[in-house]
């Protein structure tokens, strides 16, 4: 072996071990980026609330003494999360909510149908006669 062998070996090896930290110190970075965006994203989407408007009708309307409520829901909620947040928000309500039917934009909604902000909301409670 040559007098120069090992140490230009360990040079050689030392520069790809560097390019190789490089490399990886640049995707950590990259990495870094993306999860900071989706963190942004993901609080932002989180914090991205709607009001929505709930006429009330008969019964319902009796109880909480109003002809409207306003509830404060996620984007993207479901007729079932409104009905639980009406629940916790409005106890003079508790008793009713469970049998009430909901209806979005003049058609009766089921549990899991979308509330958007904007539609016309109403809780319908049930209702007897003859």
């Amino acid at each position: 072996m040559a007098v120069g062998y090992w140490p230009e070996r360990c040079l050689s090896t030392g520069r790809r071990l560097a390019e190789s930290l490089r490399g990886l110190a640049k995707s950590l970075l990259a990495m870094n980026r993306v999860a900071s965006f989706l963190i942004r994203s993901e609080e932002t989407l989180v914090s991205m609330n709607m009001k929505i408007a709930v006429k009330l009708f008969a019964a319902a309307r009796e109880l909480a003494g109003q002809e409207e409520i306003v509830a404060e829901l996620a984007t993207g909620a479901t007729v079932a999360q409104l009905r639980e947040d009406l629940t916790e928000n409005f106890p003079e309500l508790r008793a009713l909510l469970p049998h009430a039917l909901f209806a979005i934009d003049n058609a009766y909604a089921q549990e899991l149908d979308v509330v958007s902000e904007g539609s016309e909301v109403a809780c319908i409670p049930p209702v007897s006669g003859g």
